[in-house]
């Protein structure tokens, strides 16, 4: 018997099989996250350099808009002046306008922002002829400086005006892409924790599913046949599947519980022949 309790089975254990479980819940688990975590972060770093890069082109091309508004302004106001010696304003963002433009242009991931900035530039040179007409406008005794102003050089300002506008809106549809593409990729990128989670839901139930069928109805079995061998000396019967240490321990219990029959009828045996 001793020998029955101390043979070394080669199949895995109860120890082992719950170890091999909970490390492979532990392992999707583990993988799944450092996934998620991976996918977040370089989706992050990306459209984050996206979004970045499309502000820093709204504000260039929000400045652009705002040089030229201010300009617009101070030539209204000498024009308003009627002074023949007013100071000629200067556009002083006339020299890195078209650097500025150009720059948008390798900027921007639009494929219509090339034609939009062309537009702007055309705009831009021709507003700044029109705005070099200011000079002789002042001096001239018979052109009108205000319907210069309103007939000649609003119409070219408003122009260049609406070719910011439309130039400054592709880009905010830019910015409104890659905030929809970080939408879609938070999404793609935590799919792989809610996948792990239901992983290691499933695999929970399927461990208590494997605990329930192959170790707690075996352990009942073997305590109902054990009680049935006290109660009513029957012979113990217990069968199930395994191979492990639980199917040795029934082994066990089914050769002591034949051992002690065996006594108890060479005992009776004995008993009657003293008689």
């Amino acid at each position: 018997m001793a020998k029955i309790l101390k043979k070394e089975s080669k199949a895995l254990s109860i120890r082992t099989k719950l170890r091999l479980s909970i490390g492979l819940i532990a392992l999707v688990m583990v993988v799944a996250c450092a996934i998620t975590m991976v996918m977040y972060s370089r989706m992050s770093n990306y459209v984050s350099s996206l979004i970045a890069g499309d502000i820093e082109c709204i504000n260039i091309a929000r400045s652009l808009s705002n040089d030229c508004n201010e300009y617009h302004l101070k030539v209204l106001n000498v024009v308003g002046d009627d002074d023949i010696s007013a100071e000629i304003p200067v556009a002083d963002h006339s020299v890195t306008f078209h650097s500025r433009i150009e720059d948008l242009k390798s900027r921007v991931r639009s494929e219509r922002i090339g034609p939009l900035a062309d537009s702007v530039l055309m705009a831009w040179d021709s507003y700044m002829v029109k705005t070099r007409e200011l000079s002789n406008v002042l001096l001239s005794d018979f052109i009108d400086t205000r319907d210069w102003f309103f007939g000649s050089l609003q119409p070219e300002y408003e122009k260049l005006s609406q070719c910011l506008d439309d130039m400054s809106d592709d880009i905010f549809a830019g910015l409104r892409r890659s905030s929809a593409t970080f939408d879609r990729g938070y999404y793609r990128s935590v799919v792989p924790g809610f996948v792990a989670i239901a992983a290691g839901i499933l695999l929970l139930f399927w461990l208590l599913y494997f605990i329930i069928a192959y170790y707690v109805k075996p352990l009942n079995k073997m305590l109902k046949a054990l009680n049935e061998f006290n109660d009513s000396h029957k012979h113990y019967a217990c069968e199930f599947d395994g191979d492990d240490q639980l199917s040795e321990l029934n082994s066990a219990i089914k050769d002591l519980t034949e051992e002690n029959n065996h006594m108890r009828r060479n005992f009776i045996k004995n008993r009657h022949a003293e008689l």
